[in-house]
C-alpha cells in the first residue's frame, strides 16, 4: 500500500532503526518508544486485517521475535523481557509486540 508507512519501512523508502529483517518480516525500534528496547515487529505484506494473515505469516512474526529477543539478550545481556502482544490493522497496519519491565 502506497502511503502506508509501515510498509514504507518494510521497503526501505522511510527511514527506522532496523533490529532484525527477513524476506517476510522486519523489527525495528519504535520512534516514540513506550519504554528501551520498545521494538515493532511487522510483516513486510500489507495485510487488512488479522484474518487475513496466513497461519505460516503469523509463524514468521513469531520466529523474527524470538530473533529479537535473542539478540537483546546476547548483545544486551538482558535477562528478562515479558511481552505484551497487540494487533492492530486497517489504517495503521501493525502487529505490536511491546516489552515491559526489561531488567539489564
Amino acid at each position: 500500500m502506497d502511503n502506508c508507512i509501515f510498509c514504507k519501512i518494510a521497503r526501505h523508502q522511510s527511514r527506522a532503526w532496523m533490529v532484525h529483517e527477513t524476506d517476510a518480516s522486519c523489527a525495528f525500534l519504535d520512534v516514540n518508544p513506550m519504554n528501551p528496547y520498545h521494538t515493532r515487529v511487522i510483516p513486510k505484506r500489507h495485510f487488512a486485517d488479522i484474518f487475513s494473515i496466513p497461519t505460516e505469516g503469523l509463524q514468521e512474526l513469531m520466529g523474527t521475535l524470538k530473533s529479537v529477543v535473542d539478540l537483546y539478550h546476547r548483545q544486551l545481556n538482558l535477562t528478562s523481557c515479558p511481552f505484551c502482544f497487540a494487533a492492530v490493522f486497517g489504517y495503521l497496519k501493525i502487529l505490536a509486540l511491546h516489552q515491559f519491565n526489561w531488567k539489564e
